[in-house]
Protein backbone atom coordinates (compact mmCIF):
# COMPACT_ATOMS: atom_id res chain seq x y z
CA UNK A 1 0.00 0.00 0.00
CA UNK A 2 2.31 2.15 1.16
CA UNK A 3 4.75 2.00 -2.11
CA UNK A 4 1.84 2.14 -4.25
CA UNK A 5 0.39 5.43 -2.79
CA UNK A 6 3.66 6.82 -2.78
CA UNK A 7 4.25 5.87 -6.38
CA UNK A 8 1.01 7.79 -7.43
CA UNK A 9 1.87 10.96 -6.09
CA UNK A 10 5.46 10.53 -7.23
CA UNK A 11 4.45 10.17 -11.02
CA UNK A 12 1.91 12.66 -10.24
CA UNK A 13 4.88 15.19 -9.11
CA UNK A 14 7.32 14.56 -12.23
CA UNK A 15 5.13 14.87 -15.22
CA UNK A 16 4.39 18.44 -13.07
CA UNK A 17 0.92 17.47 -12.00
CA UNK A 18 -0.70 20.43 -10.06
CA UNK A 19 -2.79 18.32 -8.10
CA UNK A 20 -4.24 14.71 -7.88
CA UNK A 21 -7.75 14.14 -8.26
CA UNK A 22 -9.80 11.19 -7.19
CA UNK A 23 -12.95 10.00 -7.09
CA UNK A 24 -12.55 7.44 -3.94
CA UNK A 25 -12.87 9.15 -0.34
CA UNK A 26 -10.74 6.26 1.22
CA UNK A 27 -8.43 7.22 -1.44
CA UNK A 28 -8.45 10.18 -0.99
CA UNK A 29 -7.74 10.04 2.71
CA UNK A 30 -4.98 7.67 2.31
CA UNK A 31 -3.02 9.88 -0.01
CA UNK A 32 -3.69 13.04 1.80
CA UNK A 33 -3.33 12.08 5.12
CA UNK A 34 -0.26 9.44 4.78
CA UNK A 35 2.07 11.72 1.69
CA UNK A 36 4.65 12.97 4.45
CA UNK A 37 4.87 9.18 6.03
CA UNK A 38 5.28 8.21 2.16
CA UNK A 39 7.77 10.65 1.33
CA UNK A 40 9.97 8.47 4.33
CA UNK A 41 9.10 5.61 2.88
CA UNK A 42 10.39 6.53 -0.59
CA UNK A 43 13.01 9.09 0.04
CA UNK A 44 10.63 11.81 -2.05
CA UNK A 45 10.31 15.51 -1.47
CA UNK A 46 6.55 15.14 -3.66
CA UNK A 47 3.77 17.26 -2.02
CA UNK A 48 0.95 17.88 -3.81
CA UNK A 49 -2.81 18.56 -2.53
CA UNK A 50 -4.97 15.72 -3.40
CA UNK A 51 -9.07 16.82 -4.35
CA UNK A 52 -11.39 14.51 -4.12
CA UNK A 53 -13.50 14.78 -7.18
CA UNK A 54 -16.50 16.06 -5.72
CA UNK A 55 -14.33 19.04 -4.49
CA UNK A 56 -13.27 19.74 -7.82
CA UNK A 57 -16.46 20.31 -9.07
CA UNK A 58 -17.37 22.56 -6.61
CA UNK A 59 -14.70 24.66 -7.56
CA UNK A 60 -15.84 25.01 -10.77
Amino acid sequence: MKKMSSQIVNNASENQADCVVTPCPLCQMQLDIYQERFQDFTNSKARLPIIHLSQLVGLV
